[in-house]
């Protein structure tokens, strides 16, 4: 007879890799630097401070439209007059809750689009990410949700679903309003959902872009705010994109991925007073981190680390090895945070030599695991003699009630008789 035992799920050993953070002090309010592989933090400075996003809020709108409202690419949106009305900034500032929050402002960018013109969503959404046209962005939102109010609505209940907590969105173009927040934190995490999706990636790696409009206006090249990936004094190689913002309130704001030897980075920075000096610091942060070497660290050994559980039945430890090192690689700044655990799989005695019984899990600190390794048995385990002895009683008993009962039926038949 087996017995059934169910060992604890759960037992912790002390592990861990410590990050160095890179040395490094940008002059932006804010700053965020993550690999979006792993979310591992290289470098934060007040991250989660809530500031004006301007047109990185863009990256949001997009997602969304992409992501939440499934809109078809080849469909034609007719812009309405609604969309496109636009007023002098000073005028609309000045008397902010007087106007709708997504009302455009003249000195704003934008397609020059006119009421009636019909363009692609595509095109519109082009014209979003890589131009950053705020009409656009008011075009496509109504289109999306029937008005932009609705659209704005259910833009922040779909970035709380993706967990930006700090952030609100009152238009979704990116120009001042007070209610109008977000922090590095977030955008660092709408920057790495972007990146995630095909279509939206491959827009923001774009330097430019034909617009093609209907016949009111004639084809026109149209290039990327983000001088990273434009060729020019701020051209930077492994860029691949993403948003810069800037509107007086917020300062300049950029999002920025770049990739080199299969290392993935964003970069947000918020709050700079200057755009040139903006993007010579984002270079510098990626070739700070870029110029790490990759280390490596063994942090339980084959030959040496064994992992034991008390068994019930059993006065032995159930005892397990591992079968290879483990070894965690990772760069100095990447704070990784590892914790590792081990659970024990649900087990009958006897267990073999060599059988498998449990799994070591580095994971971080939300839980995530990187790495998994199967744990064997050291020996064979089986149940001690008394809990051996305990399984026959019932066979033991049995029989003698057994054999008693079928005595006495015996005496009854020759009373009888």
């Amino acid at each position: 007879m087996a017995w059934k035992i169910f060992l604890p799920l759960i037992f912790a050993v002390s592990s861990g890799v410590d990050a160095q953070p890179l040395k490094v002090s940008p002059e932006a309010q804010s700053a965020l630097l993550i690999n979006t592989e792993n979310g591992a933090i290289l470098y934060e400075k007040n991250a989660d401070d809530p500031l004006y996003p301007a047109s990185i809020c863009k990256i949001a709108t997009a997602l969304f439209l992409l992501e939440g409202k499934k809109v078809d690419l080849r469909e034609e949106v007719a812009a309405s007059e609604e969309a496109l009305a636009v007023m002098e900034a000073h005028i609309r500032q000045a008397n902010i809750d007087g106007y709708p929050p997504y009302r455009l402002e003249h000195d704003g960018k934008t397609l020059y689009l006119t009421p009636g013109e019909r363009l692609s969503v595509e095109m519109l959404l082009k014209g979003l990410m890589i131009y950053s046209a705020n009409d656009a962005a008011n075009v496509l939102a109504e289109h999306a949700s029937g008005n932009i109010e609705d659209f704005t609505k259910e833009l922040n209940e779909y970035l709380v679903s993706v967990g930006c907590q700090g952030t609100y969105l009152a238009n979704p173009h990116g120009l001042y309003h007070p209610k109008q927040v977000t922090t590095a934190a977030d955008m660092a995490r709408l920057a790495t959902l972007a990146l995630k999706n095909r279509t939206l990636s491959d827009w923001m790696a774009m330097s430019s872009f034909q617009l093609t409009t209907s016949h009111k206006q004639k084809e026109v090249t149209l290039y990327h705010s983000n001088k990273l990936i434009r060729k020019g004094e701020y051209h930077y190689s492994p860029a691949i994109g993403l948003k810069i913002g800037y509107i007086e309130r917020s300062g300049f704001n950029i999002v920025a991925a770049a990739e080199k030897e299969g290392r993935r980075l964003v970069l947000v920075l918020m709050g700079c007073k200057k755009i040139g000096p903006m993007f010579k610091q984002a270079e510098a942060l990626f070739e700070k981190a870029f110029s790490e070497s990759r280390e490596s660290r063994t942090l339980f050994s084959e030959a040496h680390d064994s992992f034991s559980m008390r068994v019930a039945h059993t006065k032995k430890e159930l005892r397990s090895k591992l079968r290879s090192d483990v070894v965690v690689s990772y760069f100095p700044a990447e704070e990784l945070a590892l914790h590792a655990q081990v659970h024990w799989d649900g087990a009958a005695l006897p267990i073999a030599k060599g059988e498998r019984v449990a799994e070591l899990r580095l994971v971080d600190e939300e839980g995530v695991i990187h790495y998994a390794y199967p744990l064997f048995a050291v020996d064979h385990l089986e149940e001690s003699f008394f809990y051996r002895t305990l399984a026959m009683w019932p066979w033991f008993l049995g029989g003698v009630v057994t054999i008693g009962a079928l005595s006495w039926l015996g005496r009854r038949r020759r009373v009888s008789l």
